[in-house]
């Protein structure tokens, strides 16, 4: 054998990682299960120790989907307050929305953790509601799509009043600027227009407006079905507006037959 031959690493076969993977998965998986029937145990005795603090948070950050163990971290810092004073209590609610951070990195779209975060404003003594809108603000421009990321800032701006209607009425417009198929942007919408346009001579030009941007919408998307149901929902506001109502079916007849084959007349159709 050679010098270089008797120095060379062996290198593993596919059949040897594959192995070493596996045996990987099964360390883990044993520790997490071993990880489980600790915190259940605590759980199951009422113990609200540091011990089952760190449990709780150890196993979170593992698994943000275990939602009874975020029901049992409640109960140990329900626990915990009555021993802490409001400065301190403060600061353990900023470090839980932190670790609510993390897990939102691991699943942002996990209906649990938003629970937590709501649970958490409510109860610590001063909401950290601009520290909420940031985060939302780089969530929703990593994903303007994220429906609880929306529904998370509805709750916000409607708790805490950091920004008017118009203010929010100018994000959606933002966003659906930036893609016409974000049907949450679209909801949304329709829910801060009323609110933010209460004088009926502006909102009446508002509509108008709001009527073009959502044939833009249709004629770009025609498939998609966020702006169609915003159309839709505009009509209802004007319903005996016929003038408008005609101009509407005018645009859309045209649209299929510029696009016969598209999806938009099955669309169209199932909004009648």
């Amino acid at each position: 054998m050679s010098a270089d031959q008797h120095h060379q690493k062996k290198v593993k076969t596919t059949n040897e990682e594959r192995e070493a993977q596996r045996q990987r998965s099964i360390k883990k998986l044993a520790e997490y299960k071993g990880l489980c029937s600790l915190v259940s145990a605590k759980r199951k005795a009422k113990e609200y120790d540091d011990a089952a603090f760190n449990l709780t948070t150890k196993l979170l950050s593992l698994n943000p989907e275990f939602y009874t163990m975020w029901n049992f971290r409640r109960q140990i810092i329900l626990d915990r307050r009555t021993r802490m004073d409001t400065e301190a209590y403060q600061a353990l609610c900023l470090s839980e929305l932190q670790l609510a951070d993390a897990a939102l990195k691991i699943n942002p779209k996990s209906y649990w953790v938003w629970n937590h975060r709501r649970w958490i404003l409510e109860n610590m003594p001063e909401a950290a509601w601009t520290r909420e809108l940031k985060l939302l603000g780089r969530m929703l421009d990593m994903d303007a799509r994220n429906f609880h990321g929306w529904g998370y800032r509805r709750y916000v701006i409607a708790a805490s009043g950091a920004r008017s209607p118009k203010e929010e009425f100018d994000f959606t417009t933002e966003k659906i600027s930036q893609n016409f198929s974000n049907y949450s942007a679209w909801h949304y919408r329709s829910k801060v227009l009323v609110q933010a346009f209460a004088d009926p001579a502006e909102r009446a030009k508002v509509i108008d407006n709001e009527f073009e941007l959502v044939r833009n919408a249709i004629y770009t998307e025609p498939a998609d079905q966020s702006a169609w149901l915003y159309q839709r929902w505009l009509l209802s506001l004007v319903p005996q507006d016929m003038d408008r109502w005609s101009k509407e079916l005018e645009s859309v007849q045209e649209l299929v037959e510029i696009e016969p084959e598209s999806k938009c007349k099955v669309i169209m159709q199932g909004q009648g």
